[in-house]
């Protein structure tokens, strides 16, 4: 009996010997993995700030584009109702300077010898 002990002793002492540099390099990776996954998560946190800083960017961009765009439609309606008032004028000044009749252009009497 003592035998069977000493020789389950020996075994699991084998199994040992040959098992320690499996767990050496188990050990090692997961050492490797855990600063990996350390890394990997403070880029990711970078990365997310860097895009909600960006976000926040656009959303002002945005802002500002819509604030223009509102002033640019006001401008370009004013510039078409002076337009507008500018080609009344020129229409009134022209139906007043154009004369009624061709004979009506000067107020002089035709020259004397025009008939001849």
């Amino acid at each position: 009996m003592q035998d069977s002990f000493e020789q389950l002793r020996e075994q699991i002492h084998q199994i040992r010997n040959y098992l320690s540099p499996l767990v050496l390099k188990l050990d090692n990776l997961d050492h490797q993995i855990v600063v990996g996954r350390r890394a990997f998560e403070a880029k990711t946190t970078e990365l997310e700030k860097k895009i909600s800083l960006n976000s926040l960017r656009m959303t002002e961009q945005e802002m500002k584009i819509d604030a223009h765009s509102e002033v640019l439609a006001l401008m370009d309606e004013r510039i078409k109702r002076i337009e507008t008032l500018l080609n009344l004028q020129k229409a009134m000044e022209i139906t007043r300077a154009a004369p009624v009749h061709e004979d009506k252009l000067s107020p002089e009497l035709p020259p004397a010898d025009w008939n001849l």
